[in-house]
């Protein structure tokens, strides 16, 4: 007999399933291999110790005592959850509109130097009320911090024209969607 062979014969024993044939073969193997014994030992000394041990038997009553305190228990809301989500979206649309409306209203001619002092208090104040929103959100992560500080860097860089206003738009508008499905996941669960 082979050592997988006497391993399931462990088993069986230890299931008290074993025939009377297949308890010799097994102790013949045993006599033989130091290690199927060391290790049928161990088995048996563990399951044995299993088997002493003294279960508590449960109170009578411990269904209705753990039904009647769910119960009792008040569902927990989030308080205000939707305001960021709708601050933020408002923040994003109206970036949106004013960016058109720049590109609507402003004539040609002066198009360049209105719109830089128009587009740097916009950019401000969107990235101000974002990243005070996601502070409020998300205060200590370290995402937050390294996202607030690209957010910077490309606030001074993006100035410089309008296609790096509406490509920073397009990104702010991905990342607050990606926003709003962390928060909603964070809030479904």
């Amino acid at each position: 007999m082979d050592c997988r062979a006497a391993d399931n014969l462990m088993m069986k024993y230890l299931d008290g399933d074993i025939t009377q044939k297949e308890y010799e073969m097994l102790n013949m193997h045993l006599s033989s291999c130091e290690s199927c014994k060391m290790e049928f030992e161990i088995l048996r000394s563990a399951f044995f110790s299993i088997d002493n041990i003294k279960m508590e038997e449960a109170p009578e009553n411990l269904e209705r005592l753990v039904v009647s305190k769910i119960r009792s228990e008040k569902p927990v809301r989030a308080k205000n959850s939707w305001l960021p989500i709708a601050v933020s979206f408002l923040a994003v649309i109206m970036g949106w509109i004013n960016i058109i409306l720049v590109f609507r209203f402003t004539p040609a001619a002066s198009i360049i130097s209105d719109s830089f002092s128009h587009l740097n208090f916009l950019f401000n104040e969107l990235f101000d009320l974002s990243l005070s929103l996601w502070k409020t959100i998300f205060t200590g992560s370290l995402k937050l911090l390294a996202m607030g500080r690209a957010l910077d860097i490309a606030r001074g860089v993006i100035l410089e024209t309008y296609g790096m206003a509406i490509a920073l738009m397009i990104l702010m508008s991905a990342v607050v969607l990606r926003l709003y499905g962390n928060i909603y996941r964070a809030f479904k669960h």
